[in-house]
């Protein structure tokens, strides 16, 4: 059976009241349920006790007779349109949890006849969006304690708490970049302006132009470009199209997706089980996107805006389920980088390539020598995939 959408038959909340001042005959004494419910799954309500002893029950009328209803945090009631069954001696309610009214407690009542001292139970709410993987933290080194090195930036003299790399640190790289540290700043940014529009083609140039931009007035970008930060992170409409159909975030969105499923499938179709808060401090769960192909550095530019993933998040938006087994998943990829450089990206050991183009050297020099502040990059896209916990 394949994924079949559940979103038709949800229920609206009726607000009623449940009552409280009429006789019942058999009663529902006892309510079994998950601890946590999440939008869009399918849980089981077990009765387990009733006032009458079950030898005395008729099951098969008794069903008929059995209502449910539920409340999010105290607040009015809404019937449940689903019947009660029959497992070996258990009599159950399977319900996939509707979209839910704001709130974080969930409780589900059952009774027979009339609902005063309905048997209820009680579950917490899981509510989108909840992480489902982390990797490190945006703006911050690795162990999480200052600013990340190829963020920093200053005059080569003063010791901030921005500050990575004295002037000698930088002359010590090497003749080249004594060459470069010596140049005046308006030559520094036509070096790295030229490098820009030498491996920059159409809307990518565009968005990097935008980037240098803000790079050179600290964040004041020019206004005529429509390329002013928010909160010092670059979001840009092209940077996410691009980056999102490059083939390094198509295998990693891949290696995502089968994370998912196997969790799901090991959690049997629960979604709660998707739930990771952790900051892991390496990406060898799903590995992460690069973009530093040669295409990538001389053909399109996207090196350039975007050239390895400092941090990511990956956020479960939506998750629906009919039949606890088929499911459909929505998730959220946010990825960051940092527009800036730091000692590794222009060693003449590590990167001989970089270190021998004079633009690259000018972007490092115009950060931790002139003061130039950089900024994060954020790209974010949404994907959705159908699956089965059997195949998981």
């Amino acid at each position: 059976m394949g994924y079949e959408s559940p979103f038709e038959n949800w229920l609206k909340p009726s607000n009623k009241s449940l009552s409280t001042d009429a006789d019942a005959g058999v009663q529902v004494t006892d309510l079994k349920g998950p601890s946590i419910v999440c939008e869009g799954a399918v849980y089981d309500f077990t009765i387990t006790h009733f006032s009458v002893s079950p030898f005395l029950l008729d099951f098969g009328k008794l069903i008929d007779q059995i209502k449910w209803a539920y409340r999010v945090d105290g607040g009015g009631s809404s019937d449940i349109n689903q019947k009660a069954f029959l497992d070996g001696n258990r009599v159950m309610m399977r319900w996939q949890i509707p979209k839910l009214e704001e709130g974080s407690n969930l409780r589900v009542f059952a009774w027979t006849d009339q609902p005063n001292g309905a048997a209820s139970v009680s579950s917490s709410i899981l509510r989108f969006p909840f992480y489902f993987d982390r990797y490190k933290t945006k703006g911050v080194n690795q162990e999480g304690t200052r600013i990340a090195d190829d963020l920093c930036y200053g005059d080569g003299l003063k010791i901030t708490d921005h500050f990575r790399y004295s002037t000698a640190d930088i002359e010590s790289m090497g003749i080249l970049m004594r060459s470069t540290a010596s140049t005046s700043t308006d030559d520094l940014w036509d070096e790295l302006w030229s490098l820009v529009t030498d491996v920059s083609v159409g809307e990518l140039e565009k968005t990097a132009l935008k980037m240098l931009s803000n790079f050179r007035t600290n964040g004041d970008g020019d206004k005529s470009l429509g390329n002013d930060l928010i909160n010092n992170e670059f979001i840009s409409k092209t940077l996410n199209e691009e980056v999102e159909k490059h083939d390094s975030t198509i295998t990693f969105c891949a290696k995502i997706q089968a994370g998912i499923q196997r969790r799901l499938a090991s959690g049997e179709g629960n979604p709660v089980h998707l739930k990771d808060s952790s900051v892991h401090n390496t990406s060898d769960r799903f590995g992460r996107p690069h973009f530093s192909t040669s295409k990538d550095i001389f053909l399109g530019g996207l090196t350039t805006c975007i050239n390895d993933t400092w941090a990511y998040e990956v956020f479960i938006t939506e998750f629906s389920s009919n039949d606890g087994k088929n499911f459909k998943v929505v998730y959220k990829v946010v990825l960051y980088d940092h527009f800036g450089l730091d000692k590794p990206d222009v060693d003449p050991q590590e990167h001989p390539l970089y270190y021998a183009i004079p633009g690259f050297r000018a972007w490092f020099v115009l950060q931790h020598l002139r003061n130039f502040k950089p900024f994060i990059t954020r790209v974010e896209f949404e994907r959705s995939f159908v699956g089965n916990v059997s195949s998981g």
